[in-house]
């Protein structure tokens, strides 16, 4: 030992004589071990101090019992326990198979066959990727624990103990909450079957602990939901606004809707009774819009339009633009009837033209639903086959994608269609029977279908339609009426208070028809509100504060933004 030593100090390479040293001490097969671990942590100094210790002996790591079984196991899986005491006898644990290449499998298995060393190699590929992704969950889970804002939330005016949601400790207790976590690790988003999962997992904790949904708790909730999943709304899982009654969102729903399950809470309804056939206008002053002083101009150039029969179309539509102020004014103080007795030419073939200007004086910034629909309906198509669960709406739905031959009109209007497949209504009305008695009426989809579009093969049984409508006791808002089929429409019109106009394509169709509802200050149809306020929202880009608040509108605005 001395004279080697020596040799190191006269300038001999360290490392040769530490490979030299194991070699004597602990043996060649020994000594391969001792590189691995010790070679680059070995140092000058601590050869030197290893000079009087002339009995030193390296040792190699002993692998447990634990290691050896779990070893044995993992190759067990893979049917090549042939190789298991090669394993052993080259320190081969779990934490070498995470960094093995394919040159160290060569190495190790050079004894057996080139079968043995294609089924090591597949195996252990997959095996590192398993153990990769189980990584990259747990650093997940670290970052949503890190990152949820509601943990021990307080209010001043309530107890801690009452306010405080952790997010975090409910979805990592929870296998099916660790199942979502993963899934947005993987695909950057959530579908509405996590998003379900992951409300249903938090009201069963709420309930168990014997908590009670509050405004605050359900804001609170919604927070640590968007502050952990990014890409989340935070309405479609809580929505408190100015237009809202009631909170809404999927966390208050639930709540309430599993405690009524349970007999715990009741619901009630909220919704109005309307009896009368008149068109329904809005309870509240909705035009976005600031009506100058009307001048005495105004009332000169409306009594011209009024009394001469022979202005042609052209002069109409420009005393039309200098009269809208005053226009508009009337249209707030009286119902429909009076509005077509004054201004007579809103009933004319070309009528809609009309409302077309007056609905640019409400609102000077308002997209073009033709272009914006064109560009998305593609994407729309894809949403629908993910969301769409009605049975006769997905058959129409695969009748539309297998149609080669289909026009414009055909494709939009199918599509039109389907979307309230998309927008399920969820509204209801309370009516009375002869005796007095209530019932709840709950709106289907095939309602909300026919207030927004009614369809037959030719125009006499369209009439009829029509004529049975009016019979009944409910009014008949403003809607598209075609004559053919939805796949293959020949005609297509808009009905407005026997008013009838007739247009080229669907979409220019649906965009007089919308029209209709903000110049006249008309209520959506209760059955497929949602799909109009869809179309305001996402198509024209108009939003105003008294707009009926709805989450899935804004999930699916957001869907259509983010393919």
């Amino acid at each position: 030992m001395e004279t080697q030593i020596s040799n190191v100090e006269d300038g001999t390479n360290p490392t040769d004589f530490a490979q030299h040293m194991a070699y004597t001490e602990i043996g060649a097969e020994g000594a391969i071990g001792f590189y691995s671990e010790n070679s680059d942590n070995l140092s000058l100094d601590q050869l030197q101090a290893s000079k009087d210790d002339t009995n030193m002996i390296w040792s190699l790591p002993i692998m447990s019992n634990d290691e050896t079984l779990e070893l044995w196991n993992i190759l067990k899986s893979w049917n090549l326990g042939c190789v298991y005491q090669t394993c052993i006898d080259q320190l081969i644990d779990t934490d070498a198979l995470k960094y093995m290449k394919s040159k160290h499998i060569g190495l190790l298995l050079t004894n057996y066959p080139l079968g043995i060393h294609i089924k090591f190699e597949k195996h252990l590929e997959d095996y590192q990727k398993n153990q990769e992704q189980q990584h990259d969950v747990s650093l997940l889970k670290s970052k949503i624990i890190a990152e949820t804002p509601v943990q021990n939330l307080t209010l001043t005016s309530t107890k801690p103990s009452e306010i405080g949601f952790d997010l975090n400790e409910i979805l990592i207790k929870s296998t099916q909450g660790a199942m979502i976590i993963d899934y947005y690790y993987k695909q950057k988003k959530l579908n509405e079957s996590s998003r379900s999962l992951l409300v249903e997992i938090i009201i069963n904790d709420l309930i168990k602990k014997n908590r009670t949904m509050t405004i605050d708790l359900a804001n609170s909730i919604s927070n640590a939901i968007v502050k952990s999943f990014p890409t989340e709304i935070k309405d479609v899982y809580f929505l408190k606004d100015f237009s809202c009654k009631a909170p809404k969102g999927k966390v208050y729903a639930k709540y309430f809707n599993t405690m009524k399950r349970l007999k715990d809470v009741g619901l009630k309804s909220t919704n109005k009774i309307f009896e009368n056939k008149n068109i329904l206008s809005r309870s509240e002053d909705k035009l976005d819009c600031y009506l100058n002083e009307i001048e005495s101009e105004s009332i000169e150039l409306t009594a011209t339009l009024i009394n001469d029969g022979d202005l042609s179309w052209t002069e109409i539509e420009t005393i039309w633009k200098q009269t809208v102020n005053y226009r508009l004014q009337f249209i707030k103080e009286n119902n429909t009837s009076s509005i077509f007795k004054k201004w007579i030419h809103y009933t004319k073939p070309l009528g809609y033209k009309l409302i077309e200007i007056d609905f640019c004086r409400m609102y000077s910034k308002f997209k073009n639903l033709s272009v914006k629909f064109g560009d998305k309906s593609s994407t729309l198509l894809n949403i629908f086959d993910d969301r769409i669960k009605d049975s006769g709406s997905k058959t129409l739905l695969q009748q539309l994608k297998e149609s080669n031959n289909l026009c414009d009109n055909g494709k939009h209007l199918t599509m039109l269609y389907l979307l309230h497949s998309l927008f399920i209504p969820t509204s209801r009305k309370m009516t009375l029977d002869e005796n007095g008695k209530k019932s709840m009426i709950k709106y289907s989809i095939r309602d909300s279908q026919n207030t927004f579009i009614l369809v037959a093969p030719a125009a006499v049984e369209l009439d009829t339609i029509m004529d049975k409508l009016k019979n009944q006791s409910n009014s008949i808002q403003p809607c598209i009426l075609v004559v053919g089929s939805l796949l293959y429409p020949k005609q297509v019109l808009v009905y407005f208070d026997d008013v009838k106009y007739k247009l080229i394509t669907v979409l220019k169709a649906i965009d007089v028809c919308f029209k209709i509802f903000h110049v006249f200050n008309l209520e959506y149809p209760l059955e497929c509100r949602d799909v109009w306020l869809f179309l305001q929202v996402y198509f024209y880009e108009i939003c105003t504060k008294y707009d009926k608040s709805c989450s899935l509108v804004k999930q699916i605005c957001s869907e259509l933004d983010s393919k």
